[in-house]
Parts: structure tokens; sequence; C-alpha cells
């Protein structure tokens, strides 16, 4: 069997991998939340992990057959595996979704890591096979495993956007099985082999079967069976629902609706749009009579719609469209919609066009497909009268953004700076989010964004120039909040407007030029001490920056099991839990690198590295950590600057495997005998680039925020492909190096790689949320500084040993 079956076989494994890796993320923030599917990274990692040790464990077990039929058997379990898994999944998730971290969640958690990382396992047993056999040949192989990856990113966001979800897991298991073929390990087992031409046909056919039928498809979401569902699409960030009976006349949908709001007034047909099956947005019945949506007066996200009318309006999130009837309602004259989501954008004004009134061809309305900052940043001459943001939310996990967590571009500084040079002299900023007496952690970091951003504006002092209304009236209505801030102060006579119509409406005034009910906002909002104030309350209430965007996670590390400050976020805490799975995910990762690495050696001790061996273990596990520090940072940067969630994949993720994959291509070239010394010089350089990384690219996105998409995507691509092309060159470089003495244990040195792989790619979000993206980067150079001494202490070993 010639080598390009084993590339092939690998390009395919890796393909495999990658592409089950994102669309888990997709899916599991559907079937339960963001963070959880922030899991899914690790648990890839750590079954490659377990699958790599267990060649290195069990090598007499893998001595007995053929290395090619070994990969191909661990291919097509691989296969089978990955449609098993999922569908087993699928019955454990409610006992996952348990909203307490109390000892069954962590139970439960083992469990469903352990059932998800298995086709991982299997892929990473061949990978590590193949690196073992052909160890001399490693950065060629490497590299067909990097390009694999990355040609997953691809294939997964055109399959799922085809395809669904669900059909696209068995489109990756299909690629695994094609993988078992072709490497060509079941030659001269023909039942094996007719065997896998079986399961690749069946899996084709069962991908477009189930496209039709979806009968393979999500049972539960969020631990419940969905109702009324009549419309649905997935995209590479998002799954898009529609549910409801349009024929059904309702109380009309509201956020903060006014207690004066007559209850017996005429009721109206709506539909809900759901995002991920949590984030939701009504789509109103709309026939061109704006008399029949007066119940968006008594609004108060909409609040700012009585100060100013007549204008120009831009809302950010246009969603179902409800922020656009009230644009209309109010008399406004032009206003413009960014959304994000082209599939909600298609949902609104085409599926359900004749339900909504076709909102785009309404005169004076225009929708743009495209993240709103990005847009914003591109229409310099564009100045605004409003700009509303209703409860735009990051509980959905984009598919790069399961790399990130939950940073939001629309809650920072530089972004809250950029919207107000987009305002006329009197224009307002208007964002809503939630308020409860309990729970009022967003709308006190929503009131220091205001502060810090009018301040570094020049405008002044915040306090005459920020209202914060409170909605009121009966207990379902309560828990909104919504700021209204501008550059110039509020006038007299608008302070007697808005008290007029916040009396009017029940609405209270917790912050005003002339009002100041809650002590705690009038220390963020005065200049003097506010600083001292944020930095010593219970929860992390800081104005976010681009280099720390994570508005939504308030919840500091000394206080994740603190439950008074957990009670500081939101109704629900769903936000805040955000940071406790990520502290019990640390607990989690570094208890499963405990047993991956440290366990083995004690319990086989025959096979245990010498001291010899111990430079090369610190040599690839510093690999493993600087790497995931890295690549991590430039996705959480790069996103904002990207914007849109799949240019994060596509752009961030894709760009940077394939310079690595062609760093490792390129590294195959260099000479054995010059090995350790040419791995020194990629060391320093790697550091040299990284090093000053995190200032360039915190300078040019800055510069470069409002150019056009192919100038930013060319500008990213670049930032990502320097460092890449020389991060993939010392994993297989090392391992040539390993094979001079170390041969036996190069599957050990891949597992303490991806075991450290795996503690760090949790632990770099925890860098980032806590000290920021820069601080990822500086810890990634110290790695990779601890990965150049390591290995000139294996070369100094070597010698010494002549």
């Amino acid at each position: 069997m010639s080598r390009k079956n084993i590339y092939a076989s690998i390009y395919l494994v890796s393909l495999s991998l990658l592409m089950y890796e994102v669309l888990l993320t997709r899916i599991f923030s559907v079937t339960m939340y963001y963070h959880f599917a922030f899991l899914i990274v690790s648990i890839a990692m750590f079954g490659i992990t377990a699958g790599s040790l267990s060649v290195y464990l069990f090598s007499d077990f893998f001595a007995r057959r053929d290395t090619l039929y070994n990969i191909s058997l661990a291919s097509l379990f691989q296969a089978l595996t990955i449609i098993l898994s999922f569908a087993a999944h699928q019955n454990v998730e409610p006992f996952f979704t348990t909203r307490s971290l109390n000892a069954w969640w962590f139970v439960s958690a083992f469990f469903v890591c352990a059932l998800i990382a298995v086709p991982f396992a299997f892929g990473g047993v061949a990978i590590s096979l193949a690196l073992q056999k052909y160890s001399q040949e490693a950065g060629k192989i490497y590299a067909f495993d990097l390009m694999g990856a990355a040609c997953g990113c691809v294939a997964f966001v055109f399959c799922i956007d085809f395809a669904g979800g669900p059909t696209c897991v068995i489109i990756a298991a299909f690629f695994a099985a094609a993988a078992s073929y072709l490497c060509g390990g079941f030659n001269d087992a023909p039942n094996l082999r007719r065997a896998v031409i079986l399961c690749a046909v069946l899996m084709l056919a069962f991908a477009g079967v189930n496209k039709k039928t979806n009968y393979f498809g999500l049972h539960l979401v969020k631990g419940e069976i969905e109702e009324n569902v009549i419309f649905e699409k997935w995209n590479s960030f998002s799954r898009v629902t529609v549910a409801g009976d349009p024929a059904a006349p309702k109380k009309p949908f509201g956020w903060g609706i006014s207690p004066a709001y007559p209850v017996a007034q005429k009721r109206v047909k709506q539909l809900m749009l759901f995002i991920d099956a949590l984030a939701g947005t009504p789509l109103t019945c709309f026939k061109g009579d704006t008399s029949e949506l007066e119940f968006l007066k008594y609004d108060i996200i909409n609040f700012a719609h009585h100060i100013k009318t007549g204008g120009r309006v831009l809302v950010i999130g246009a969603g179902g469209g409800r922020d656009i009837l009230s644009a209309l309602v109010f008399g406004q004259k032009t206003i413009a919609a960014a959304e994000i989501n082209g599939d909600i954008i298609k949902a609104v004004n085409g599926i359900f066009g004749d339900f909504t009134g076709h909102l785009d061809k309404i005169e004076g309305v225009s929708f743009v497909n495209d993240e709103a900052r990005s847009f914003i940043a591109r229409e310099e001459e564009e100045r605004y009268d409003v700009i509303q943001v209703s409860l735009v939310d990051t509980w959905a996990a984009t598919s790069s953004g399961a790399f990130v967590l939950s940073e939001n571009s629309l809650y920072t500084k530089e972004a809250w700076k950029l919207f107000l040079k987009r305002l006329t002299p009197e224009g307002m900023i208007t964002f809503s989010r939630w308020y409860y007496p309990g729970n009022p952690g967003e709308i006190y970091r929503l009131a220091s964004l205001a502060a810090e951003s009018l301040a570094e504006s020049g405008a002044g002092d915040p306090g005459p120039r920020v209202f914060i209304l409170k909605s009121g009236g009966g207990k379902e209505d309560d828990g909104i909040g919504t700021i209204i801030v501008r550059k110039e102060p509020f006038g007299p006579d608008e302070i007697k407007l808005v008290s007029r119509k916040a009396e009017e409406l029940g609405f209270d005034i917790v912050a005003g030029p002339d009002t100041r009910k809650d002590d705690n906002l009038n220390k963020i909002l005065a200049p003097a001490g506010r600083s001292e104030f944020i930095s010593k309350f219970p929860i992390d209430i800081s104005a976010p920056t681009d280099d720390r965007p994570f508005f939504f996670n308030m919840l500091r590390f000394s206080s994740v099991f603190d439950a008074a400050a957990v009670q500081q976020g939101i109704v629900g805490t769903a936000n805040m839990k955000a940071v406790k799975v990520l502290a019990a995910l640390l607990i989690i990762v570094f208890i499963l690198t405990l047993v991956c690495v440290f366990i083995p050696l004690a319990l086989r001790g025959s096979k245990r590295p010498g001291r010899d061996s111990l430079p090369l273990i610190f040599y690839f596990s510093s690999l493993g950590a600087g790497f995931m520090l890295v690549e991590i940072a430039l996705m959480q940067r790069l996103n904002t600057f990207l914007g849109h969630p799949v240019y994060g994949l596509l752009v961030v993720l894709f760009t940077l495997l394939v310079a690595g994959g062609l760093g490792s291509g390129f590294s195959a070239y260099i000479k054995p005998a010059a090995e350790a010394r040419h791995i020194k010089k990629i060391l320093l350089a790697i550091i040299f680039i990284i090093a000053p990384l995190s200032f360039l690219t915190a300078g040019i996105t800055e510069a470069a925020g409002g150019a056009q998409n192919y100038t930013r995507i060319a500008a990213a691509a670049l930032m990502v492909f320097i460092p890449g092309f020389f991060m993939g060159m010392p994993f297989p470089m090392g391992l040539k190096f390993a094979s001079n003495g170390h041969r036996a244990l190069i599957p050990w040195f891949f597992g303490a790689n991806g075991a450290f792989s795996v503690l760090f790619s949790v632990a770099a979000v925890a860098v980032s949320l806590a000290f920021g993206i820069t601080a990822s980067f500086a810890l990634g150079c110290f790695f990779y500084a601890a990965a150049l001494a390591s290995i000139a202490a294996a070369a100094g070993a070597n010698e010494g040993a002549k």
C-alpha cells in the first residue's frame, strides 16, 4: 500500500474529527447552553490524547496485527461511534442540564465527556499509530492531519447549511469510514473490506433520507420536547426555529410592558422565532396599519422614541422585526436594521413575509446582513438619532465561539465610543438589559460602560447625559432596565418629558440628570471614586474592552462558589453560571489530565520513560499549552474584527490549520542531523513573532475596523498565517528528533502534547476572562520559551550520551 493512501486516510480521519467537533459545539448550544458547547473542545482533545496513550500503554496488543490493519479498524470504529455516541448523548442530556453544580452534575459531566470522547479516541489511535510507524515522515503526516482539520472547517460550514446539524453527524461518520477504506488495512480481510464499503454506502443513504425526514434529529432541547415548531434552519452559528399558531390572536408579547397598558386591548397574532431554542424574538402579524400596534408604545425598551420622533434610527439585532415596527409606530423617518443572521432575515422577510408584512419592502426601512459594529465602522458618513439594542444576548455558541466562550463586540468601550461618534448632536444610544432588584449586575455594568465611554470620548460628567429606567407593574413585567445615553446633556424640557412619560407609563427612573434612587448607580456614574467602587464590588461590573470583551461573564473566579455573588447577575444566572462551568471544567480537565499522564506512568512501570526523556515530555507538553493559548487568543482577538462568526471559523481556524500544515510539510525537508539546531531557531522565531503580535493585532484591528470585508479578511489571514506557519514545525520536528533513541515513547509524547492542549484549551479562556487576551498571548510566549529550554536540555543530554 502506498504512502499516499496513509496520507489520504489521516487527512480524512482529521477532517471527520474536526467536522464532528465543530458540529457538536453547535448541537450542544441547542440541546444545552452555550457554555457547555465550549466543553466540546476539551472533550475532543482529551479523546485524541486518550487514544494516543492507549497506543503507548497497550503496544503489545497493537503489535499483534499490521499497523495498517489497526489504522483501518480504528477509523471504522471512529465512524460507527460518531453516530452511536451522538444518539446515546441524546438520552443522557436531561441529567446534564441540571442547574446546580452538585456531585451528580460532576458525575453526569464525566459520563457525557467519556461518551462523546469515544470517536475522538479512535481517531487519536489512528493518528498516533501512523506517527509511530512513519516517525521519519512525521512532518508530512502531521501536515495532512492539519490540512484535513482545516478542510473539516470548510466541510462543516457547507454541510450544515445544506443538510442541518444531525445529518452532518452522519456525513462526518462517512468521511471516517472512507478513511478506513483508503488506508488499505483490510486488503487481506475481504469480509471486513466489504463491511466498510457497506457502512459507507449506508451512511450516505441514511444522510439523504434523514435530510428529508429528520428521523435522526434532536429529540430534546434544553431537557424538553419542542412543540409547535413550524420552521427549522441550521447554519454554522445558529439553529433558527419558528414556533406557534399564526392564526391564533394572543396577548401582545413584550419585554417590559407598562402597567398602564389596557389589558383588554386588541390581541395580535404573533409567532416566536428562537435561536438555539433559547434566545427568542417575536414575529408580529402586520398588514400596514401601525395603529394595530399601539402596545409597542407601552414597552420600556422603546422609551427613547418618546424623546425623539421623526428621526433616523439604527436597530442592532433586528431579529423578528419588533424594534423596526416600534420605530414605525413612533413615526421615525428612516430605519436601518442590522442583523448578523441571514437565515433570520430570510425567515422574517421571505418565508413568513406575508405574515410580517414584508418589512424590507416598506419605504424608509432597510436591512443589512452584517455584524452591526463592522457595518457602523464602514458607514463613516452616517449619523443616527437613535441607536437601539434590545436584549441582544450571547446565549448561543457560534462555531468558532465555542473556542472563545462568550465575547460580545457590542458591549465594549471601543464599540460604544464608535456608537457615540455615529450619533447626531442630540442622538441617543439605548440599550435594554435584565434588571431585577436582587440581580442588578447587567445594568450596573452598562452604567459603567456608559460612564467610561463618555469620559474617554471627551463628553464630560456622565450624570447629565444618562437616563436609566426600570419597568414596573405586574410581577411578570418586572426585570427590564433601559439605559439612554447621549453626548450632550439632556435639556430641561427633555428631562420634564422623560419624567412625565415615565409617570404616565408607570416606569421608575432610577438614575437621571436630576434623579438618584440607586446609591450604587450614583457611585458608578460619579467621576470621583468610580474605579475604587467598581474594583471592590462583589462581581465584575467594570467596563469591558476589546481585550476583555466578556460583558456577560461577571463572576470573578475568586467568587465562583459564592452564591451571593452569583445572584448579583441576571435572573436564572445563565451567564453567571458560565464562569462556574468554566471553573468546574478546569477541575474536570485537570483530573482527566492527571489520569491520562501520571496514572499510566505509575501503572506501567516497565514502560516508564527514563530521566533522559523528561526534557522531551516537557517539550511536547509546552508545545500543546503554547499552541492552544495562541490559537484561542487569536480567535478571540479577530472574531470581533472580522465581524461574522463564519469568518472566525473559515479565516482564523482554517488559516491557522493550513499554515500549520504547510509549516509541518516544510519541516519534513530539514535534515535530521540538524534537527535540534533548527528547532531552536524556529522556537525563537515563534517567540519573536508572538511577543509583539498581541499589540500588532490590537492596533491593526482598530485601524482597519472600518475596511471592506475582503481587506479585513486578508489582514486577519496574514496575521494568523505567519505565526501559524512556524507553529506547525516544532511538533513534527520534535517527533523526528525523538525517534532517535525514544521511538517507543512517541505515542507518549503525542499524548502529553494532547493532555496539555486539553488543559490549556480551558485555561486560555480563564486567563482571557481574568486578565485579558493580551495575557493569553504572553503566557503562550512563556510556554514556547519553556519548549526552547526543554529541547536545548534534550539535545544536551543526547550530546552527553555520545
